[in-house]
């Protein structure tokens, strides 16, 4: 059998990243039940959260003046 010199550690990583995964997403759904989100909901909320990221609401806008412009 032929193996490649860099199969081994790209696995090796890829099943990292698996475990680290699950392990965060465990810690979530448990924070999120201490907070009273139902299990079967925790997709969901992690889901619109993510897509609530995306969108930018102004709350405040703040003008700054330029370094050479005059005051009135």
């Amino acid at each position: 059998m032929i193996h490649s010199p860099v199969a081994y550690p790209l696995f090796l990583l890829l099943l990292l990243g698996l475990l680290v995964a699950v392990f965060e997403l465990r810690i979530i759904a448990y924070a999120y039940r201490k907070v009273g989100v139902r299990p079967r909901y925790v997709f969901a909320v992690l889901l619109l959260s993510l897509l609530g990221s995306q969108v930018n609401i102004p709350i405040y806008l703040a003008f700054r003046s330029r370094a050479g412009a005059r005051r009135r």
